[in-house]
């Protein structure tokens, strides 16, 4: 049966009678009457997909990949529009603010999505009241990079490189409270060193900045260094993953590197306003898992060194819920709030 010839049955299979139907209508306020009604048609015209980041970084890759997988099913555009600043806050909080009708939507990182509401004290919508969760898509590790003019090669070579010089090697990221940003409060967590954080509004800029050496140090999703270290223009240091990537087997874990059990991956999810109607949710998790789990989507992944996620909205609602519950006790001892 198809989404489009699906219809409600009973349990024997025949449809229900008009009696049983106005009496599920008056059952209706016992189970909830705020459930949004069906989107009958949806979409009927253009959707609106935010990339909370600048062009050019993994997760601006995915967002368009997942736009133009939704567009070639649902049988209209799907436009990826940047709106970069404040770890995607930006982009998040006009989705958080939009009519929810189903023609604005967010793919973004888990920052935008979960942490940074334990990172900002003024963010402006709360992640987990704020947003109907769609969709997981994808899951990436990422990569500590310097620039060649660094004189380090191997993780424990910047740590002692860095305490002798606390505060004077620049790090760029692709935002105040980017999974990179969290990846490094980490890292000096553990280690004791102290780098100078410089929050860039997205990977694009970040990485133009640590290829111009205008900063020593880089940290976001692996896979968009990949051709510079391969051409020698940076240096890979470490990956964040449990295990090294298939992209860059050359790159050792921080874990292996005297850090054992750290781990800092980021992934992406698809959110919508508060209040979607009910049956669009289902609908694009459906599609999403279909394309990462098909040729398409694991050739796109693969080439960015992520995995896919997919799944059911709950499944999105309980990845934010862990989220919050591993990040927030390390932001608590960092002291790590903006505003």
């Amino acid at each position: 049966m198809t989404e489009a010839s699906a219809s409600v049955r009973t349990r024997s299979g025949a449809r229900p009678s008009r009696r049983d139907a106005m009496r599920l209508l008056a059952l209706a306020p016992a189970f909830g009457a705020a459930t949004p009604a069906a989107a009958a048609g949806w979409p009927e015209r253009a959707v609106t997909v935010v990339s909370p980041y600048a062009p050019g970084g993994g997760s601006d890759i995915i967002a368009r990949a997942v736009a133009k997988e939704l567009g070639a099913v649902l049988g209209q555009p799907f436009v990826v529009e940047n709106r970069s600043g404040a770890a995607g806050s930006v982009g998040a909080a006009l989705v958080a603010r939009a009519r929810p009708d189903g023609y604005t939507m967010l793919v973004g990182g888990s920052s935008p999505i979960a942490a940074n509401k334990l990172l900002y004290r003024k963010l402006p919508y709360d992640p987990e009241r704020d947003f109907t969760p769609l969709s997981l898509v994808a899951e990436a590790p990422l990569a500590l990079i310097a620039h060649p003019n660094l004189p380090v090669r191997t993780l424990a070579e910047l740590i002692d490189y860095a305490r002798a010089r606390p505060g004077q090697l620049a790090c760029a990221n692709a935002g105040s409270g980017s999974k990179g940003h969290m990846a490094v409060l980490m890292l000096s967590h553990l280690t004791g060193i102290v780098l100078n954080h410089v929050p860039f509004r997205g990977t694009g800029p970040a990485m133009t900045a640590l290829l111009a050496d205008t900063v020593a140090l880089g940290i976001d999703t692996a896979s968009v260094y990949v051709p510079h270290l391969r051409a020698g223009t940076l240096h890979g240091l470490a990956v964040t993953s449990a295990r090294r990537m298939a992209l860059l087997p050359e790159v050792p874990t921080i874990a292996e590197q005297g850090l054992p059990g750290y781990q800092a991956t980021v992934w992406y999810g698809a959110v919508g306003p508060a209040g979607l109607p009910s049956d669009i949710p289902p609908r694009i998790a459906a599609i999403v898992d279909a394309w990462g789990r098909g040729e398409a989507g694991r050739a796109v992944l693969s080439e960015l060194g992520m995995t896919a996620l997919g799944g059911t909205p709950d499944d999105l609602r309980q990845a934010v819920t862990r989220e919050l519950e591993i990040w927030g006790p390390i932001v608590k001892a960092a002291g790590m709030v903006a505003d």
